[in-house]
């Protein structure tokens, strides 16, 4: 009976020193899934910041391109309204005709002079069609286009004067 109380003893011994053993394995292994776990999602966390700098990056990149992009279409409106103002149309179309007029006269009187030295014979002029006064027009035509004056101008150089000139040339060809 003390063979058999010292065998039980033994194996109680033994089975509570496996019971221990398994119990540290199974909290060894808990250790490990839950570092595992950890890991995981710092890693996760790590992920998802880097997902939100992108986005950040990506929606900053959009919002300066539709600046951009708004910069652009409203100096392209400048632009148009400049070139399509009526006044402008007409000097510049003023200009043309009277630099035209004095090509043409230019042309005639040359061809005149070689004329007058192939035959050596004075040449009448008298009857060309364009005058001497397009000279004078030409001056005249000049100064009106040198002295242009086009509004939309003015309030564009005023505009540009202010800190939000961006708005203010809105302003000037969008009215609200």
């Amino acid at each position: 009976m003390y063979a058999a109380r010292t065998k039980i003893t033994d194996l109680e011994a033994q089975n509570a020193t496996l019971t221990k053993t398994v119990e540290d394995v199974e909290a060894d292994k808990e250790r490990v899934e839950l570092r595992e776990q950890t890991d995981k999602s710092e890693s996760l966390e790590i992920d998802l910041e880097a997902e939100r700098v992108k986005a950040a990056t990506a929606e900053e990149a959009k919002q300066k391109a539709d600046e951009a992009r708004e910069i652009s279409s409203f100096a392209l409106n400048i632009a148009n309204s400049i070139l399509n103002a009526s006044e402008l149309d007409a000097a510049v179309a003023a200009l043309i005709d009277a630099l035209g007029a004095v090509g043409h006269r230019g042309g005639y009187l040359e061809c005149a002079q070689y004329v007058e030295e192939a035959f050596g014979e004075e040449f009448d002029v008298s009857h060309c069609s364009v005058t001497d006064h397009v000279d004078a027009a030409l001056a005249r035509t000049e100064g009106v286009y040198d002295h242009l004056s086009l509004p939309v101008m003015d309030l564009v150089a005023e505009a540009l004067k202010h800190d939000d000139w961006c708005q203010c040339l809105k302003t000037i060809i969008d009215p609200p």
